[in-house]
């Protein structure tokens, strides 16, 4: 059984204002139409699909940058310690080499990779003697590995036992910028 009030006459006007009892009946429930019993809104709407596929757009957009963002991040770090491993393992051999050091065979040395890394033994890379060139021959064939080619590794005597490379790395090797320069200072 349902309580069913009719609005009329002045009840109409007045908001707030509640029916008289000579106004309400009792209605059986099997006299209401079904439509009346569910709430005003049975489903989500068109407009609140869209807002929230809107919604959830721009949060993948924004991990999705924030993953370009990261793998840049990880691909400079990893170009970083790629030549950091590429120095002190020159500035290794240069240790093992103290005579070719003391002649001055890593003096202005400037290597660059070429296409092939498998060509920096063939291709007349490095100057001083036998021991010193092979070193530098080597080297010339980690950076290719390590960076690529067009890759360019610089050893420079700053004064007495101290030592500079400079590692220009290829603009293919890095992602994020044309290129990038590591220089690391070491005394022998």
């Amino acid at each position: 059984m349902f309580l069913r009030c009719f609005y009329r006459g002045a009840h109409e006007s007045v908001p707030g204002a509640r029916p008289a009892v000579s106004d309400c009946v009792v209605l059986p429930r099997s006299s209401f139409p079904s439509r009346h019993l569910l709430p005003a809104q049975a489903g989500v709407g068109l407009i609140e699909v869209l807002v929230a596929v809107l919604v959830l757009s721009i949060g993948f957009f924004g991990m999705a940058k924030l993953q370009s963002q990261a793998l840049a991040s990880a691909n400079s770090a990893a170009a970083h310690q790629m030549g950091t491993v590429a120095s002190y393992s020159m500035f290794d051999s240069m240790r093992i080499d103290t005579e070719g050091v003391a002649r001055g065979d890593y003096d202005s040395v400037s290597i660059t990779v070429p296409e092939d890394p498998a060509d920096c033994a063939s291709g007349g890379i490095g100057h001083g003697g036998a021991l010193a060139v092979r070193h530098q021959q080597e080297w010339c064939a980690q950076l290719g590995l390590l960076a690529g080619p067009s890759t360019t590794g610089e050893i420079e005597r700053l004064s007495g036992d101290q030592y500079r490379i400079i590692i220009t790395f290829a603009e293919h090797a890095m992602a994020d910028v044309e290129s990038r320069v590591l220089s690391t200072r070491a005394r022998l």
